[in-house]
């Protein structure tokens, strides 16, 4: 049954209506498939296969069903290829109900249609690849072809092959200009981009709809409610349609307005005079379609209630006809309508029912009957019509000066120029021109008035705009002249016009009109004789017009159209030769041709195409650009501009493929064609040898001429549009398609950022108040935060693909956060500190229209176009509370809170009796306070005054009402306030002035005059400003601005001119005072002084002046800017440079002279806080994100003023340091505040309470960079490292340790690693995603999921990837501390959770795997719940206080779960969106207990410990504390809404905090911070709990597991062990065992290739044993110092006399009998160690553990420990140079040197040498030590051990061994210079932890390996014998370890760069092995060489050496082939 006619009007969308998001209604076969259009940024169906019958999409799927559309146009959107063959069946049903088809297509003959029996077929014209709007006459189609009319449509199929995306239906004729909202194809292209085609032909009978919008291009907000002129027949049947039944007239009831607006004056009511009645009301609402929601104009039925405008004669005759007594009686008539205005129906409600009936707003009157009530006068009066009687003109005037418009129109090629002559650009804003100044000018001529050079100052002022206003649409085309004086703008559209314009005063010189429509491109010849332009004639050809304008500046004379010549040709772009006089050149598709003007006629001929030597050349690969069509874009001159009388030059000319064509313009050919881009380029720039292209590709490169490679390449964020040259060749401003607008310094890369703006329609704007920021919100799914005075973008939150549609400020300056609401109904808040998503929240059904906060921040309300009112508890992270509807669906809700937070105020909408009221509610209590029942339909705004006693109201009909909230009367009404539709309105924050302004883009200003001055029937002072370029639809006052946006992408700022003229009053009073302040007691006047001497000194020609020429202050006689002087003064007298920007800045230290007084001193402070608090509102010109340059640092980014950034502002960025002084810039652009430099004049200093800091601008650089200014340098996180095994367990956090016994995943955390270990076979498994240290794991259940979060936030965004490779970019916005969920059986990243801000206290996973629980750490407190299925995050909630842990309750669809806590035990559930919390009391007291720990188990009962209580005491030292209980807690009542069982079941010891716990149905485990495991067991059926077994670990419990029967756990500790515990015998077995302190050194055992010791800083001596199987410690030794090295010691057992006396008698015995083999006792191993405070320890091994000696032998730490092979001897080393040789049996000290020390001899303190056998040996004259501090001693090997060597930084000593001769007479030595940097003459300095490294090479005692940190990255083989360096190693890092094997054929090196390369020395060939976090502190080979550890941090890597050795063996050289004269 096909639907009724009223639903179809105006259009109905097909895809729509037949559920295209299901595809239920749709019937899809072959291949068609959904895309995202990258052109048009919408959902398309593309339809491909080579059969059209078997691949299509037809609507309806029932071939029975009928679509019933009874539009006469079918409007389609596709886009076809031009060389695949489509078709398009519609199904039409006649009104004699006989269907026939209508066929599309491409492949049918274009002559004429072609009819069959059953149908038509229609030709498809000029396929391209264009999208297209194919609009088909279906009453036109089937004409001729049946007699019987069209009635509509049955149904449509689509076929391959064709991309479409989406169909209407209308009986209205639509062209591109002028389609509706949801039409349209694209709201960010224009619409000449697509293409639009009618069916048989275009209709000339169909009706229009008759639009008057604002001159814009992009489709916007247009009225509702405008009047649709259509034909006779179609308004009668629209009328029948409706109905007859008559409509209530209520404009008697409500009264006239002062201009005698009654019905037979207007023709209708005041309100929209006619409406209809209940019935039809609700009948016409039910029938409109969701389309006439979003701004499309509504059916021709019912009437409009729009009243039409009073003509002038009407209005004089009704200002005639009025007399005082009708004034008088008509405001009376006019106030609030109340109960007595609107006749009461029988059965409707008391209107007063739920307010308080003191309101006399709704009051019934008091008064007689007869007798009109009391009201006081009402000032009513319409704009245009009262002007006569309006009040006096508004002051100052004007009120208002536009001084920013961040704005560019980069959809157009050619709206970016660079004026000739100077430093300004020139680029188009919607329908406006920009002249922007982007760099510094010099100062004023000498002689020049201080006047002249004020004025010179304020127009050439960087970053200043001037503005060419007087287009009414979009300004396609710009052009300048070559002498700078002229500038050339077209526009688009119908209104074809170009404007020529006087650069210096931006007047509009003439206006040129030659074409019907579509201008494309302008031009000024070069003699600035011709002006030139391309567009259509009237019938649609291309035409181009010239004009001589060589007399346009002769009053005299005209300016005369020379030619106006047609073309067939397509033309492009248009240039005027550079090489002959009136000579044009042409480019377009598949032409380029050059024109000559002769006798008033253009004539043309055509460039070839093809090359004659067919010279294609390519740089970016591809097909090449001569082998298909070419689409011309640009053209470019080689030999510049105006040089005639030329022989030969070259013409290049840019292509949409990417290549350029170089044409020969003295022979007309075509020489070559180079491919230089990927994509379309858009401009071309050819200057001094250099050529500049920019493309779609987003890359600008510059080209020397031969094109063999670019010189410069810049990525920018989007496609490059817009290319001018300055005039020097060494600037280019960049224009982006983005609406990004740059300057690019060629010489050294450096890039400014001029302005950027929105890409779409900007729908809101918010003001910070608490800071000079301000937000702008955008159709383009993106949030902007900008500052008001430098005008520059300081973050970006984008939501790709949603709509932003309104946007509110937190007030509190704490919580700097933001309210936006969307399009979809949704409401987020962000954290504008850290750019972060707080809350998000959907409680509308359609687009959020306002939102408001509270004064005191605590609510938040959002006001929806569905009609729907809802308030937001702040506190409570933002959960709605309550919800109010308006009473009607699809009415937008205004909401306004007063400044004080008394009231509120909304409004309700009566549907039964069609009345709107202004609802007016307590602020604190929501209390209703008063109801105004209006006339108005609706209302665009509400606000209230600034004292909250008055609420003004803008109503959509135009008007605006003014009420004061005392009695609720309507004091004034201004009537027409805008010509079209009334969008925004804003107040002054000083009740001043109040904004209105609508879709005309004009701003009006009224001024707020108070209730007793208004004057009846007169209006308010006012002014109009125009300069907006398209409808405003948002304006905010701030700080003595106003900021306007609108739907052009354009933000504009404006001066309100009353705060300038009061700031600029401040700064004079304050440089007056500081003046004062700074003159000698001699020169000030005394106190009670006239103001005339005063003002003396505040005039500089006066000689007591301060200004004077002979003041301290310098020759500033003729100083222009007073301020600037006096500044100048008070920053110690240094004169300010051009360019300086004064930036107020927190409280300083500000000098004064020595003779100021205490009252000049109180002045002085006075007024340094006047002029820090006067701003100074010139735009600097800041730099923003800029493109990429390539080739791209990879370590450092590039500094702002150096090169260009990576794209995308997201924050705020330090300023650098000004002229050598560092300035406090870490949050420059966010706060304002920069500290001050200390001034070099001599005085005491003053207090002030504002400070000034000078910030120098410098042309062409930034004055802040957009990175992060916490973000190091960038840090890519390791990947898993490919080790043998590792040694370590990180103890970050609790719940770091995790244990399944039923899957057997065991799982700990090693630094920022998860390390997953079988506990059966050692095998372990690495996991990494984080560059930060993890604080907590959980594992699912089920032993196949894993997450981990870190402890700290972390500082770059980790993408996941593929294999063992991570990707690391810096984080944008802020850091996060991302949740990463891993697949346990492939490790594999699953999800990345983004969330937490700070750092993430435990994880949690339910027990079905569903849901993961994370907890925030302090200062966030988050308690967040994932759905790891999907990877979504469900809801978030916030405690007070820092949650501990979390346990599931159970999951499911409704999971349940627990967290402890300081507020004690809490339970929550999942809502609908949000976390309910729930506070469970653990005893009788209210008040929450806190507790640590809980567990839960297999019956879903919890086990709860209490805290111990910190204020409880025992009674008597003797007691023991409190004891602390635990709970026994039965929850499951509770959720199902019943009460909580709880039951105390055990107690712990007072002193012992409860850190873990596990439970079960018989037991239950305690761990405490003391290290106590207990395990409790279930006595009675009572449950309570008595104790079993007890275990005690080595430190705090920090994590616990069990198995469910509570007989085994792991346990993890502080001490960084982790243990297996088991509870049944109370045993415990460490099984994994980590390094407290970092590790210091590492030195293998001689006796056993699997044993290792480690020194460490904590003093702990281990022996590790490094089997995978038992990777453990042997031997711990501790010591309170930290332990620097060490050596293992192999000796025979001789500690007793009689064993040595046996041993010497055995030794004579085997003298006389050599025959005789005496058994050797077995060596035993010994270490020695060596400390920090200079001591030495010898430890016994073997056979059992104990400290041999210890003694103090050096005065400074110890660097080596070095024993003999043989002899009881041991040389030791300490950091000051000195050696001892110490016998190891008796402690004796056989020799002390001081050779090597910087003091001479010395002796260690209490061990004098002189009282020892050994003697103190000076330092011979050729010894000389190195610089600082020994680092390294080393030994050779062999029997001998003869040779010792010693390291400094920079120099190497090789000497004798002093075990027997002390002397150490220096043999060899080696000095390191440092190298210097590259590319400078700078030295390194050397890293003072890095230290010199050394060790001899196996056996080969010669040679000798050394590192130096002078030397990074460098090991030197020294040949001491010969003294020469024989070999260098490199590698690409800094070397911080070093050791050799026992062969010395292999190395192992440490980096600080967290990297071990092991060497081949034959070779130098090396191997890099990534794992470590940290620099490589220690390494070391085993005795047997083939394993390899290494040491960063506290964490061993055991790596197979060998294995990566034998890869690094060099292949033998092959033998020399032999030559006949070897045989």
């Amino acid at each position: 049954m096909p639907l009724a006619p009223e639903w179809q009007h105006p259009f109905v969308n097909v895809f729509k209506i037949c559920d295209v998001d299901t595809m239920k209604e749709f019937e899809t076969k072959g291949d068609v498939t959904e895309h995202m259009d990258k052109i048009i940024g919408k959902k398309v169906f593309k339809i491909r296969g080579a059969i059209p019958a078997g691949n299509y999409l037809r609507v309806p799927r029932n071939k029975h069903q009928t679509l019933g559309l009874t539009g006469r146009i079918l409007y389609v959107q596709l886009k076809v290829t031009p060389i695949k063959v489509f078709v398009m069946h519609i199904e039409a049903v006649t009104e004699d109900q006989n269907v026939h088809r209508v066929s599309i297509s491409n492949m049918y003959s274009a002559n004429a249609p072609k009819r069959k029996s059953n149908g038509v077929q229609l030709a498809f014209p000029h396929a391209s690849h264009r999208w297209c709007v194919l609009a088909v006459d279906m009453r036109a189609a089937l004409r001729g072809l049946t007699s019987s009319p069209f009635a509509s449509i049955k149904s449509i199929q689509m076929c391959s092959w064709l991309t479409v995306r989406t169909m209407f239906t209308s009986d209205y004729k639509f062209n591109l200009e002028n389609l509706p909202s949801d039409m349209a194809l694209s709201h960010a292209l224009d619409s000449g981009v697509f293409e639009m085609a009618w069916l048989p032909k275009e209709p000339a009978d169909a009706p229009t709809l008759d639009f008057m919008p604002p001159p814009k291009r992009i489709s916007g907000r247009r009225r509702t409610t405008e009047s649709v002129k259509a034909t006779p027949a179609a308004a009668k049947s629209a009328s029948s349609a409706k109905g007859s039944t008559p409509a209530h007239i209520r404009g008697s009831a409500r009264g006239t307005s002062a201009t005698g607006a009654t019905t037979s004056a207007h023709g209708g009511a005041r309100s929209g005079s006619a409406a209809p009645d209940d019935r039809n009301n609700d009948e016409y609402s039910g029938y409109l379609s969701s389309d006439n929601e979003k701004g499309t104009p509504p059916p021709p039925s019912p009437p409009s209630p729009v009243r039409t405008p009073l003509s002038p004669i009407s209005a004089a005759e009704a200002i005639r006809r009025t007399t005082a007594a009708n004034l008088a009686a008509m405001t009376a008539a006019s106030t609030v309508v109340g109960a007595a205005a609107v006749p009461q129906r029988p059965g409707d409600p008391d209107v007063a029912a739920g307010f308080p009936r003191r309101t006399p707003a709704i009051a019934k009157p008091s008064c007689a009957a007869g007798t009109p009530p009391h009201r006081p006068v009402i000032a009513a009066a319409t704009l245009g019509v009262d002007a006569a009687m309006q009040s006096p003109p508004l002051v100052p005037d004007p009120a208002l000066s536009l001084v920013r418009m961040n704005a560019y129109s980069g959809e157009f090629v050619r709206c970016l120029v660079w004026i000739p002559g100077g430093d300004e650009v020139a680029f188009t804003a919607a329908s406006v021109v920009v002249i922007m100044r982007i760099s510094d000018v010099p100062p004023a001529a000498a002689g020049a008035t201080a006047l002249a050079a004020e004025a010179q100052r304020l127009q050439q002022e960087p970053g200043r705009q001037r503005y060419l206003m007087g287009h009414t649409a979009f300004v396609c085309a710009l052009a300048a002249s070559s002498n700078g004086e002229l500038l050339a703008s077209a526009q688009e559209g119908k209104e074809a016009v170009v404007r020529l314009w006087d650069v210096a005063t931006c007047a509009c010189l003439a206006i040129l009109n030659a074409h019907a429509s579509g201008l494309s491109c302008v031009d000024i010849s070069p003699d600035v004789r011709a002006v030139a332009a391309v567009g259509l004639d009237v019938h649609a050809r291309q035409t181009i017009a010239l004009w001589n304008i060589s007399e346009m500046r002769n009053p005299h004379r005209k300016i005369e159209l020379v030619s106006r010549h047609a073309t067939e040709y397509n033309i492009k772009v248009l240039r005027f030769s550079a090489y002959q006089e009136d000579h044009l050149l042409t480019a377009g598709r598949d032409s380029i041709r050059i024109y000559r003007l002769k006798a008033g006629q253009l004539r043309g001929t055509s460039i070839r195409l093809v090359p004659q030597n067919k010279r294609v050349t390519s740089h970016v690969g591809g097909v090449s650009a001569a082998l298909g069509p070419n689409i011309f874009t640009d053209i470019a001159f080689e030999a510049g501009v105006g040089v005639y009388g030329v022989d030969a030059f070259k013409v290049y000319v840019s292509s949409a493929s990417g290549a350029v064509f170089q044409v020969d313009y003295t022979t007309r050919n075509l020489d070559c064609i180079y491919q230089l881009h990927s994509a379309a380029i858009n401009c071309l720039l050819v200057a001094d040898g250099l050529a500049i292209t920019g493309g779609d590709d987003r890359l600008l490169r510059a080209w020397p001429l031969d094109f063999k490679d670019f010189l410069l390449e810049a990525e920018h964020e989007g496609a490059v549009t817009g290319l001018a040259l300055s005039p020097d060749a060494l600037r280019v401003a960049i224009g982006t398609e983005n609406g990004a607008l740059g300057c690019l310094h060629i010489p050294d890369h450096s890039y400014v950022t001029l302005l950027r703006s929105h890409s779409g329609a900007v729908n809101a704007v918010a003001v910070d108040p608490n800071r000079d920021h301000f937000c702008t919100v955008s159709t383009d799914g993106t949030l902007r935060i900008w500052h008001l005075l430098t005008y520059q973008q300081l973050y970006e939150f984008d939501a790709p693909g949603e709509a932003v549609t309104c946007v509110a400020y937190h007030p509190l300056p704490s919580n700097h956060e933001l309210a936006a609401g969307f399009a979809n109904g949704r409401v987020r808040i962000f954290d504008v500190s850290t750019t972060t998503l707080i809350q998000e929240q959907q409680q509308h059904r359609a687009a959020v229209a306002e939102l408001a906060f509270t004064p005191a921040g605590d609510r938040l309300f959002s006001g929806g176009m569905d009609g729907a009112l809802v308030m937001y508890d702040v506190p409570r992270l933002y959960a709605p509370t309550q919800y109010l509807s308006a009473g009607v669906r699809n009415m937008k809700v205004c909401v306004a809170v007063s400044p004080d937070g008394a009231y509120f105020a909304s409004l309700l909408r009566d549907p039964y009796r069609g009345v709107t009221s202004l609802l007016v509610f307590h602020g604190k209590s929501l209390e209703p306070f008063m109801r105004i029942e209006t006339d108005a339909e609706s209302y665009v705004k509400l606000a209230f005054s600034s004292d909250s006693k008055e609420l003004w109201a803008l109503a959509s009909c135009r008007r605006l009402d003014r009420y004061e909230l005392a009695d609720g009367n309507l004091v004034q009404q201004i009537f027409e306030v805008s010509s079209l539709d009334v969008t925004t309105m804003a107040m002054d924050p000083l009740d001043r002035y109040v904004l209105t302004a609508g879709n005309d883009g004009i701003l009006r200003m009224w001024a707020a005059i108070p209730i007793v001055s208004l004057q009846p029937c007169s209006l308010p002072p006012h002014q109009a400003f125009v300069g907006h370029p398209s409808a405003v639809l948002g304006a905010a006052f701030h700080r003595g601005h106003l900021i306007t946006v609108g739907d052009a992408d354009c933000v504009c700022v404006w001066r309100v001119t009353a705060d300038a003229l009061q700031q600029q009053q401040q700064a004079a009073r304050a440089a007056a005072a500081l003046r004062l302040a700074a003159l000698p007691l001699a020169l000030q006047p005394p106190e009670d002084a006239p103001p005339a001497a005063t003002a003396a000194l505040n005039d500089p020609h006066n000689v007591l002046s301060r200004a004077a020429p002979w003041t301290s202050l310098g020759p500033v006689a003729e100083a222009v800017d007073h301020q600037l002087t006096t500044r100048a003064a008070a920053l110690g007298g240094i004169p300010l440079p051009p360019g300086t920007i004064l930036i107020p800045a927190p409280a300083a230290q500000l000098e004064c002279p020595d003779s100021v007084t205490a009252p000049a001193a109180a002045a002085f402070n006075a007024a340094a806080a006047a002029l820090a608090s006067a701003r100074i509102s010139s735009p600097p010109t800041g730099s923003g994100r800029g493109p990429q340059l390539s080739p791209r640092p990879t370590q450092q980014p590039m500094p702002s003023s150096g090169g260009v950034e990576s794209p995308r502002p997201r924050s705020p960025a330090p300023a650098a340091a000004v002229d050598g002084r560092s300035l406090l810039t870490a949050k420059a652009l966010q706060q304002h505040t920069q500290a001050l430099s200390s001034s070099p004049r001599s005085g005491r200093p003053l207090e002030s309470p504002r400070s000034l800091a000078v910030l120098q601008h410098r042309p062409g650089t930034s004055t802040s960079s957009p990175t992060r200014a916490t973000l190091p340098p960038p840090q890519l996180p390791q990947p898993p490292p490919k080790c043998s095994w590792l040694l370590g367990y990180t103890p970050t956090g609790y719940n770091n340790v995790s244990w399944r016994p039923e899957t057997g995943v065991f799982a700990y955390v090693v630094q920022d690693m998860v390390v997953l270990e079988h506990l059966a076979t050692r095998h372990q498994r690495y996991l990494r995603g984080h560059t930060q240290p993890l604080a907590c794991l959980a594992t699912s259940y089920d032993g196949t999921q894993l997450a981990a979060a870190p402890l700290a936030p972390e500082l770059y965004e980790v993408e996941p990837s593929s294999g063992t490779s991570a990707l690391a970019v810096p984080c944008t916005t802020a850091p996060f501390a991302d949740v990463v969920v891993w697949d346990i059986s492939s490790g594999r990243e699953r999800w990345r959770l983004r969330y937490h801000t700070q750092a993430v206290q435990a994880l949690s996973f339910s027990p079905d795997g569903r849901w993961l629980l994370s907890l925030g750490r302090e200062p966030e407190r988050s308690v967040v719940l994932w759905d790891v299925v999907g990877g979504l995050l469900v809801a978030a909630g916030r405690t007070e206080q820092l949650p501990t842990a979390a346990e599931w309750l159970w999951g499911g669809d409704h999971p349940v779960f627990a967290s402890v806590g300081p507020e004690g035990l809490l339970l929550w559930t999942l809502q609908d969106s949000f976390l309910e919390q729930r506070s469970v009391p653990l005893s009788d007291q209210d008040v929450p207990v806190p507790c640590t720990a809980l567990a839960v188990d297999s019956a879903g009962a919890l086990l709860v410990a209490e805290a111990p209580a910190p204020g409880k005491s025992p009674r008597f030292a003797t007691d023991p504390p409190p004891a602390i209980p635990i709970w026994h807690v039965e929850v499951a009542g509770a959720v199902a809404g019943g009460s909580v069982t709880m039951a105390q079941v055990a107690r712990m010891p007072g002193d012992a905090a409860v850190t873990a716990m596990a439970a079960g149905i018989d037991f239950a485990l305690v761990a405490t911070a003391q290290g106590h495991v207990v395990r409790f067991r279930r006595a009675t059926l009572s449950g309570t709990w008595t104790e079993d077994t007890a275990v005690q670990l080595d430190g705090r419990v920090l994590s616990l597991s069990a198995e469910p029967q509570m007989a085994d756990a792991v346990v993890a500790t502080a001490t960084s062990t982790i243990w297996f515990v088991g509870m049944q015998d109370a045993s415990s077995v460490p099984i994994v065992c980590g390094q407290p302190a970092p590790v210091l050194a590492l030195l293998p055992a001689p006796h056993d290739p699997h044993v290792m010791a480690s020194t460490s800083l904590d003093g702990l001596l281990r022996v590790w044993h490094l089997g995978p199987e038992d990777a453990e410690p042997i031997i711990e030794l501790r010591s309170s110092s930290a332990c620097t090295t060490a050596a293992f010691v192999m000796r025979i057992p001789d500690s007793s006399s009689t064993l040595r006396q046996d041993m010497e008698e055995e030794e004579e015995e085997a003298s006389r009998a050599p025959e005789r083999v005496l058994p050797q006792p077995d060596p035993q191993p010994m270490l020695l160690g060596g400390y920090q405070d200079g001591s030495l320890r010898l430890f016994a091994l073997a056979p059992a553990v104990e400290l041999q000696w210890a003694l103090a032998r050096h005065p400074a730490p110890l660097v080596a420990v070095v024993p003999h092979p043989y002899k009881s001897l041991a040389l030791t080393a300490s950091s000051d140079g000195s050696l001892a040789v110490t016998d190891l049996k008796s402690t004796r000290l056989i020799s002390y040197v001081t050779t090597f020390t910087a003091l001479g001899p010395s002796s260690p303190s209490g061990n004098s040498p002189s009282r020892r056998r050994g003697a103190a040996v000076s330092a011979p004259p050729s010894a000389r030590p190195g610089t600082g501090p020994l680092q390294a001693v080393a030994v050779s090997p062999g029997a001998g051990a003869s040779v010792a060597a010693a390291a400094w930084q920079d120099r190497l000593v090789v000497f004798p061994s002093p075990w027997d001769d002390p002397s150490c007479l220096p043999i060899s030595f080696y000095d390191c210079q440092p190298v210097a940097l590259r590319g400078s003459s700078e030295r390194i300095r050397p890293s003072p932890d890095v230290p010199a490294l050394l060790a001899f090479v196996g056996t080969a005692t010669k040679l000798i390996t050394f590192s130096s940190p002078l030397l990074p990255g460098a090991v030197l083989v020294f040949d001491y014998r010969l003294g020469v360096v024989v070999r260098k190693v490199t590698i690409p890092q800094v070397i911080r370890s070093l050791a050799l094997s026992s062969d010395g054929a292999a190395l192992v090196l440490g980096s600080t760069d967290r990297t071990v390369f092991l060497v081949n020395l034959a070779s130098g060939n090396f191997e890099s092995l990534t794992g470590h976090t940290g620099p490589v502190v220690a390494v070391s080979f085993t005795a047997t060489g083939n394993q390899a550890v290494t040491a960063a941090g506290n964490v061993l890597m055991v790596w197979d050496a060998g294995e990566v050795l034998r890869k690094l063996v060099p292949l033998p050289e092959p033998p020399p082939r032999k030559t006949l004269f070897d045989f």
